[in-house]
């Protein structure tokens, strides 16, 4: 598997540890977009891995980076609200910038 991928699970395992408890109580809305979009993203990496280097591939990385960038959104949101600490967030912020920047050079390179 590629290294974006296990990252992108590092992250969901990061957001539902760290975020989705208050999320859930003080944002319900955004906690259930972030919980979706998190999940989505190494599932598409994942589904555009089977592909090879294709359009296909290239479709599904592409997914997989919007729902990256929804989730490093999301994330911003739930702290610019003050529902999430900046330190609460802190490495779930970070590690969803490094996936989508994974992301958007796989593609870029595709």
């Amino acid at each position: 598997m590629l290294l974006v991928h296990e990252l992108s699970l590092e992250l969901v395992a990061l957001v539902h540890r760290d975020v989705m408890p208050k999320a859930r109580v003080g944002d319900l809305e955004t906690a259930d977009q972030l919980g979706r979009a998190v999940r989505s993203t190494p599932l598409n990496i994942a589904e555009g891995i089977g592909y090879g280097r294709s359009r296909r591939q290239a479709h599904h990385f592409k997914t997989a980076l919007g729902s990256g960038r929804e989730v490093f959104t999301a994330l911003r949101v739930l702290v610019s609200t003050q529902v999430v600490s900046i330190e609460e967030a802190a490495e779930s912020v970070a590690l969803s910038d490094r996936v989508n920047k994974m992301l958007f050079g796989l593609i870029r390179k595709g």
